[in-house]
């Protein structure tokens, strides 16, 4: 879930302009972001080598989005499905650092593990939401020629986090309606689907985490985290947009990184 939930809309986002961005700067030597000029090219670059460029280009991206971050995923799968299958423990962060701290995890440094991944995960979601409005919002704009605000960017976060609330097949069903004749509101409509898609995911997650891995809990909890999602989605586009965006998923994603760490020696 928080794979298809953080990966998913992040492929989505940058799968084409990263590639083409070190494309550019492994040919220049650098690139110019939001008017300025930074010197990032990989490997120190292809010296002007367009075939070469094209290589670090792909070597790159691969790098950020392929094996490196699945295998942070995997580690934290592996520690699930060994203390909830094999020792019978709730499908929580702390129930993998049984084999560390013992019953100690039933106490307040469980409490702790649990509290930080639900932190890094509503706002990794949130980041998640803001790109994924901004990638929309960018679409409509070049497909309808409605301008890209930030109030249309709050308009599509709160319909997704809405919608987030309705069982998915209801727009597997809408998919297979005449619009699909209409391609481009059946592309955009596409993109929705796929963000509400991440929403759920992330929100069912938080929710889970929530209730010491409960996977039935009350719906109003279930609205509740959900929306919490969107409101911080919309608190970080108005913050700064993208910029508040990425800063905030670093952020919160440093002290989960030590927890991550922690778990990879528990499992």
């Amino acid at each position: 879930m928080l794979f298809a939930a953080g990966m998913g809309i992040g492929l989505l986002f940058y799968g084409v302009a990263e590639s083409l961005a070190h494309f550019q700067s492994s040919i220049t030597g650098s690139i110019e972001v939001n008017g300025i000029r930074t010197d990032f090219a990989p490997l120190a670059g292809a010296g002007g080598n367009r075939v070469e460029a094209q290589n670090l280009a792909m070597a790159a991206t691969f790098f950020h989005w392929a094996l490196h971050p699945w295998a942070i995923y995997a580690m934290m799968a592996l520690g699930f499905a060994i203390t909830s299958f094999n020792l019978k423990l709730p499908l929580t962060v702390r129930s993998i650092f049984y084999p560390i701290f013992g019953e100690k995890i039933w106490g307040w440094p469980g409490d702790i593990l649990d509290v930080l991944a639900i932190f890094a995960t509503m706002f990794g979601l949130a980041t998640s939401l803001g790109l994924g409005a901004s990638q929309t919002a960018s679409g409509i704009e070049h497909l309808l020629g409605i301008p890209n605000t930030t109030g249309l960017q709050l308009v599509l976060i709160v319909f997704i986090t809405g919608l987030a609330e309705v069982p998915l097949q209801l727009f597997v069903m809408l998919e297979q309606l005449p619009l699909t004749e209409l391609t481009t509101i059946v592309s955009i409509f596409l993109a929705i689907v796929f963000f509400v898609t991440s929403s759920d995911s992330g929100s069912m997650v938080i929710d889970s985490l929530a209730s010491n891995g409960n996977l039935k809990t009350p719906i109003p909890q279930r609205i509740f985290w959900c929306g919490l999602g969107g409101a911080v989605a919309a608190a970080l586009v108005l913050g700064g947009g993208l910029v508040a965006l990425q800063a905030m998923a670093i952020s919160t994603g440093l002290p989960f990184a030590v927890v991550l760490l922690l778990g990879g020696v528990a499992t």
